[in-house]
């Protein structure tokens, strides 16, 4: 009797119990088609996997070049800034020559 309580609690359907309520057999011909139900739902499961997979390659695709793009903005505004900076520096009056001094 042992040997079907582990069948019982994973499979109750197939457990037959008597009278008292005790486990007395296992419906062992009903257990391929539960395993075949089983095995199609982890099938659906990887298959959904395998979608949900190639969906964040391609958004991690897509945020890469996004990223690139960003950082060639970045480094083309940090250019115009040094420039713009280095000029401003180039015609700022020098305040030694101001006022006569």
């Amino acid at each position: 009797m042992t040997l079907f309580l582990p069948v019982n609690e994973v499979y109750p359907e197939l457990a037959i119990k008597g009278p008292d309520g005790q486990l007395e057999s296992v419906q062992y011909a009903k257990l391929p088609a539960l395993l075949l139900n089983e095995l199609q739902k982890q099938y659906r499961k990887a298959q959904e996997q395998a979608i949900r997979v190639q969906e964040q390659g391609r958004r991690i695709n897509e945020q890469a070049g996004t990223i690139q793009k960003l950082e060639a903005r970045l480094a083309a505004l940090e250019a115009q800034s040094v420039k713009a900076t280095a000029k401003l520096a180039s015609e700022k009056p020098d305040s030694s020559t101001e006022g006569g001094h």
